[in-house]
């Protein structure tokens, strides 16, 4: 005989004998007790303090200050003084610069320009837009310059002129010759005078000259000519050159007697070839001393003064030309050499 199960049911009914427990009728759980029980809200009241988009920004914007805070407390000193230590860039924006600048004090360092420091600068700028100022204190030592003087007479006339620039009436100059033999400064006074309606050019001023030095491994040679010298009566003095020298003239110093009455004296430095001699230099005086330097070796025609120890000399020629006998003076320097 076999067994046969059977699967039984139970049909819940409410409380009007109507089934439930069905998808038109489902089941109730009652919510006593301490079970979690599911629940499915479509919205729900948050608590108070919990986060929501608004709050989320404004933690955004907290943080960042929070940060920019570090940086600004990483770059303040001990005395609480915020310093920039790299370089900043300031735009200004679209106002009109020109006319509407930013406004900037300047101190020196223990007050600001204004009020007691005033004075230190000018109230408004001149009418070229520059700023002028005054130097009040003296320069330091060294080649310091600020700009140049140039130097006026009474009438304002300049007292340097540029080369081959026209003179006019009236002016006056300096030369400078350097110093004597007690450093005292040696000055020329130069003026342009009106004379017999003439511009004559007028030297006043005492000027002392060195004699010239002869270079090493030479011999020095002086020869002086002196004396009273009639009218029409030359005098001659030769200098014989060194056979296989030869003659470099230096310097002529020459000096005579004289007034403006007279046409003066005459002193030629000749180089004798044996036979002619060939003009070196030529002087005029006429009360009065005066110093040429040729520093030549040559006559004017271009001959070599070469000695032969013999006939080949230097020659000095003191010549009157009016008036009566006065004395005429005259020393050449120069030197030696072997070529």
């Amino acid at each position: 005989m076999s067994a046969t199960k059977a699967n039984q049911g139970v049909n819940l009914l409410d409380a009007n004998a109507v089934s439930t427990g069905t998808a038109a009728a489902p089941l109730r759980t009652d919510p006593t007790g301490t079970t979690p029980q599911p629940v499915t809200v479509a919205i729900l009241p948050l608590p108070a303090g919990a986060a929501t988009e608004t709050t989320l920004a404004t933690l955004a914007t907290q943080a960042t200050l929070a940060a920019l805070n570090t940086v600004l407390t990483a770059i303040r000193d001990t005395a609480g003084v915020k310093k920039i230590l790299d370089a900043v860039t300031v735009i200004q924006g679209a106002a009109a610069a020109a006319t509407a600048p930013w406004a900037q004090r300047l101190s020196d360092g223990a007050a600001f320009y204004d009020a007691t420091k005033t004075g230190q600068l000018p109230a408004a700028l001149s009418g070229s837009g520059n700023l002028k100022t005054t130097v009040s204190e003296s320069f330091p030592a060294g080649t310091n310059r600020l700009g140049s003087v140039r130097l006026v007479d009474e009438n304002d006339l300049r007292l340097d002129m540029a080369p081959d620039a026209t003179l006019p009436s009236g002016y006056r100059g300096l030369l400078a010759m350097g110093h004597d033999e007690d450093d005292k400064a040696q000055v020329l006074d130069v003026r342009i005078d009106q004379i017999d309606g003439q511009r004559r050019l007028q030297i006043e001023g005492k000027v002392s000259f060195t004699a010239p030095s002869p270079p090493p491994a030479t011999t020095a040679v002086t020869i002086t000519f002196a004396g009273a010298l009639a009218i029409s009566a030359d005098q001659t003095d030769n200098y014989v050159i060194a056979n296989g020298k030869r003659f470099v003239l230096q310097q002529v110093v020459a000096g005579s007697e004289g007034d403006s009455t007279e046409k003066g004296s005459c002193i030629e430095v000749s180089y004798f070839n044996g036979t002619t001699a060939l003009l070196i230099e030529r002087v005029y005086l006429n009360g009065f001393t005066t110093q040429v330097y040729p520093n030549t070796e040559k006559s004017r025609n271009g001959t070599l003064c070469d000695g032969n120890g013999t006939t080949k000399t230097i020659r000095i020629v003191r010549r009157r030309l009016s008036g009566a006998s006065q004395e005429v003076d005259v020393v050449v320097r120069g030197y030696e050499y072997t070529p």
